[in-house]
């Protein structure tokens, strides 16, 4: 099992540091270097709709359909031993563990030197200048063409989903969400086993989420 046995109490008045759709992110107790992400509670879930309340329950009793799990499985497969280049681009990943919301995953908690929590990529670009974007671009080019390489299942590409760590005037990209062959949402998802679709499919997800987000600022 990748889980831990001894149980994480998250208190869900605390402040986020991130939310998405399913999941949120607390700071790590005791720990302002790391961070926990787990799945929404019920009462928390803006969206009660069947389907969505489904999919949690699931998230939440079986490992094959968390992200977080799927998340880790990636980290442990493709980056714990991987080019230390490509692997600047995501954060560290300690462990899943049990938390009061179900299964957690404890992650680096992307901030930059003076302590911040890094923006995202969305709230950042628009307000970036030419030389900046032009930094940003390289090293987006740089990891999306590795990903397609390599074939890896890594499908969601908003541009939330990158934070931009600062340390002095230089800065890092970090690839944060990513759900793996989770993130294949095809009916029948034939390219999660066959690697030549998958690399199409990655081309066709990067190109119509990040790229044409890019598209529509100057460069």
């Amino acid at each position: 099992s990748l889980m831990t046995n001894q149980p994480i109490e998250i208190d869900i008045t605390s402040e986020t540091i991130g939310s998405g759709g399913t999941r949120l992110c607390f700071p790590f107790p005791g720990d302002p270097n790391k961070c926990i992400k787990v799945y929404r509670p019920k009462s928390m879930l803006s969206n009660q709709k069947l389907r969505r309340l489904i999919r949690i329950w699931c998230a939440t009793h079986i490992p094959i359909f968390n992200t977080s799990w799927h998340e880790y499985r990636f980290w442990e497969i493709h980056l714990k031993d991987g080019p230390t280049q490509f692997c600047t681009y995501f954060p560290k990943f300690y462990k899943l563990t049990p938390t009061s919301l179900g299964p957690g995953l404890i992650v680096e908690c992307i901030r930059d030197a003076n302590g911040c929590i890094s923006k995202n990529l969305r709230d950042w670009y628009p307000k970036a200048t030419i030389s900046e974007r032009k930094r940003a671009i390289k090293q987006i080019e740089f990891l999306t063409a590795i990903i397609i390489q390599r074939k890896l299942p890594c499908y969601d590409w908003g541009p939330q989903n990158f934070l931009v760590q600062y340390s002095g005037n230089d800065f890092q990209l970090k690839l944060i969400d990513f759900e793996g062959s989770l993130g294949n949402n095809d009916f029948i998802p034939i390219s999660t086993i066959c690697p030549p679709l998958r690399q199409l499919k990655l081309k066709r997800r990067i190109q119509r989420g990040l790229l044409a987000w890019l598209d529509q600022f100057e460069r």
